[in-house]
């Protein structure tokens, strides 16, 4: 009997493993929020074809605790596993954007340094155009057609150098802005570079065609609330109000 047993199992588990895969996305409808941890409720509707699925909920909260896991189902199908598993796709999808981003900010510094560079030139023209302002010392004397021609060329090339010291001024704060939203972003990235999540796994075996409605529940540990109280009170002769509000804060990298 042991090898005709080895032999249905396995038989089974092959089925199951050939089964098609359907992404399921989910919605979240209620959250429960305890002093520490949160009870997540989701609810879904997939249509479905008579066959075995292995129907996977993604972008679930990695905080979840497996052991609380609760999936019902509406229509004629049989729930045969449920399964968990942490899906690090979305985590390496930052860490890719994060390397992108860092490049952008590689280049922008360079595009800042040389335009810096620049602005030193223009400066260090004008200066030496200022201490030339003596052409030929004070003992030379200039026709006056050589010195118009002089201060012609002079004024001229003032006037470029302070138009583009004017235009890098520009630049630079175009590129100084752009560099802060890129740090930002940086910033808002790496917050949640560890932030993984996961997929529930869960094998159906459907009778008939129909649109299946789940309602899938679990607990995150990433998750609590705690009091803060308002008193207001008009003045000493009548009762004071006393109003309490929830402070509430998580972690489980959902968005509720």
């Amino acid at each position: 009997m042991r090898p005709v047993l080895i032999s249905l199992v396995a038989i089974f588990v092959s089925a199951f493993a050939n089964a098609q895969k359907d992404a399921v996305q989910s919605k979240i409808e209620k959250v429960t929020v305890f002093l520490q941890g949160a009870q997540v409720e989701r609810a879904a509707k997939q249509a479905l074809s008579p066959g075995k699925y292995n129907l996977v909920f993604p972008g679930i909260s990695s905080k979840i605790d497996k052991q609380s896991i609760q999936l019902k189902a509406e229509g004629k199908l049989t729930i045969l596993s449920v399964n968990y598993q942490v899906n690090f796709l979305k985590e390496q999808q930052v860490q890719d954007e994060i390397k992108d981003i860092e490049v952008q900010k590689d280049q922008l510094q360079d595009k800042i340094g040389l335009e810096r560079n620049m602005q030193n030139v223009y400066k260090q023209e004008e200066q030496m155009i200022l201490k030339n302002q003596n052409i030929k010392g004070d003992n030379a004397t200039l026709k006056a057609v050589e010195l118009k021609e002089a201060v012609d060329f002079q004024r001229q090339r003032l006037t470029e150098v302070y138009q583009k010291l004017l235009e890098s001024d520009h630049n630079l704060k175009r590129l100084d802005a752009d560099l802060q939203k890129i740090n930002r972003q940086l910033v808002e990235l790496n917050q949640k570079k560890d932030l993984s999540t996961s997929d529930i796994i869960v094998s159906v075996d459907v009778k008939e065609a129909m649109s299946a409605v789940f309602h899938l529940s679990y607990l995150v540990k990433q998750a609590a609330w705690f009091p803060t109280y308002d008193l207001r009170v008009q003045d000493i002769t009548k009762p004071l109000t006393l109003q309490m509000k929830a402070n509430i804060n998580q972690q489980s990298g959902e968005d509720w």
